[in-house]
C-alpha cells in the first residue's frame, strides 16, 4: 500500500522512491495530537522512530538497527551498487522492522 504524504516516483520499475508531497504536511496542532488520538496515515512522531530504530524494549544496544555490522542491516554507499534494493533484504531489528539504518539516501 502506498503511503498518502508520498509520491511515488520510479528508479527502474521495481524500485518505489518516495517523495514527500509538502501539500499534506500537517500544522503544528495536528501533528502534536497523542499518538491515541493520531489515524494510522500520520508519520510517526521522532520518538517513535528512535523508539522503533532501537528496536524498542528489546534491543541489544547495537550501533545499527539490528547489528553492530552496517552491511548486515543497510544499503549503503559501499555495497548497494548505487541502486535501491528490494525491502527486507538485510537483517530486521529486534522488532523486525527491516531497513532502518539504510535503503535510499536522502
Amino acid at each position: 500500500m502506498k503511503h498518502p504524504c508520498l509520491n511515488y516516483s520510479r528508479q527502474g520499475d521495481d524500485y518505489p522512491h518516495p517523495v514527500r508531497d509538502d501539500s499534506s504536511v500537517k500544522t503544528a496542532t495536528e501533528r502534536d495530537k497523542p499518538a491515541s488520538r493520531r489515524d494510522a496515515t500520520d508519520l510517526p512522531t521522532e520518538a517513535e522512530w528512535e523508539y522503533a530504530a532501537k528496536g524498542g524494549q528489546a534491543t541489544s544496544g547495537f550501533t545499527f538497527s539490528g547489528s553492530n555490522t552496517i552491511d548486515d542491516v543497510a544499503w549503503i554507499t559501499s555495497n548497494s551498487g548505487g541502486k535501491t534494493h528490494d525491502i527486507g533484504t538485510k537483517l530486521p531489528n529486534e522488532l523486525d522492522i527491516y531497513d532502518m539504518s539504510g535503503n535510499v539516501y536522502e
